[in-house]
């Protein structure tokens, strides 16, 4: 994975690439507004800071890995990406035209991907003709730069070497990627965090435990 592009440079989408690019990945991050591809060349600096002070990994120079990020508002701009992690608004019109686009501008071994859990990629991924093999639901965790845990999922004509590709890429630069079997809203880590709510507000309402305590 030499390229990987990134469509959202908000929290979650520049997250991403900035962990990218510390770990030696050229990434390009594309959204519609300039004003947020503004706002993530702005985070650059503070994200840099905040794993300096906490002595997190850095094999390179600031400028250095600054260097292996670009930015632009337009997706034909991915068309050399290996890999794509859209992360993009949650909603599903935008996704599938974003997934639509890419279909037909990127090289026909790139890899296409989303980060969501609320939304089924198949629905997203209804439009995509010429990547059926290359889909995935690369699933991160708030904040991406930090918490090493991703969520992998196919659809069933996803190839498992594709996959296992992407899978592979992720343990390379120290993630922890777990594959989902189904298809189900909230995939696995997500559905964990909703129960233990559930069960903590049930402890709470049956007075079981004060909410100091607790």
């Amino acid at each position: 994975m030499k390229q990987v592009g990134i469509v959202g440079a908000g929290t979650m989408g520049f997250g991403i690439s900035f962990y990218l690019a510390v770990k030696g990945v050229r990434t390009h991050v594309i959204d519609v507004s300039e004003k947020s591809l503004e706002l993530a060349k702005e985070k650059f600096h503070l994200y840099y800071q905040i794993f300096k002070e906490n002595r997190f990994p850095l094999n390179q120079t600031k400028e250095e890995v600054q260097s292996l990020i670009t930015y632009s508002t337009k997706l034909e701009d991915l068309k050399d990406a290996d890999l794509i992690i859209e992360s993009a608004t949650e909603h599903l019109e935008t996704k599938q035209l974003i997934f639509k686009t890419l279909d037909e501008i990127s090289k026909p071994e790139a890899i296409l991907a989303s980060n969501t859990s609320s939304l089924k990629l198949s629905d997203i991924a209804i439009h995509v003709t010429n990547h059926r093999k290359h889909l995935l639901l690369t699933h991160f965790f708030n904040p991406a730069q930090i918490i090493p845990l991703v969520e992998l999922l196919a659809i069933d004509e996803t190839s498992p070497i594709v996959l296992e590709k992407v899978k592979s890429f992720f343990e390379s630069i120290d993630k922890v990627p777990i594959i989902v079997h189904k298809e189900i809203p909230g995939l696995v880590a997500n559905r964990i965090q909703v129960a233990l709510a559930r069960e903590v507000l049930s402890l709470l309402e049956d007075g079981v435990v004060s909410q100091e305590d607790l």
